[in-house]
């Protein structure tokens, strides 16, 4: 047991061990009650733009309809990573972050004629109507860097 501050002592010269939190925004949320606002089936899209401004995105769909997406990020990220030297040209690390990568969002759909069909709001990756890897508006979109 006499060993253990010496072995503690010679561990800690050559190594590190840091903690790193970090918080991240990005666009303004956009509250259910601003969405209560729009009426599927009454509601036009001069209606969301008024009421939301611009979309971060908007696409039509092959089968005329018009899709449009709002996305935000409100997120704290943390991590903790241990490095140690073992000589001059040697060194072992670890590290491990604890990251959220969903993407918050609303997702606007309206008919050819313009027209109020559907207002979703959640995560923006369950909400899009076709998979973000086969429409490259969507994969630009989904691959937001971080």
């Amino acid at each position: 047991m006499r060993w253990f501050p010496l072995l503690a002592l010679t561990l800690g010269l050559g190594g590190c061990i840091s903690f790193n939190v970090v918080r991240f925004r990005e666009n303004a949320p956009i509250a259910r009650e601003q969405l209560d606002g729009l009426e599927p089936g009454r509601s036009r899209l001069e209606d969301a733009l008024e009421l939301l401004g611009a979309p971060q995105i908007i696409w039509p769909t092959l089968n005329g309809r018009l899709v449009m997406a709002y996305a935000w990020q409100d997120r704290m990220d943390w991590g903790l990573s241990v490095s140690y030297s073992l000589d001059w040209f040697a060194q072992a690390s670890a590290s491990w972050d604890a990251e959220d990568s969903a993407i918050q969002g609303a997702v606007l759909i309206f008919s050819p004629d313009l027209e109020l069909r559907s207002v979703e709001i959640g995560q923006l990756r369950s909400l899009l109507p076709i998979p973000p890897d086969q429409d490259p508006a969507l994969r630009a979109l989904s691959n937001t860097p971080r």
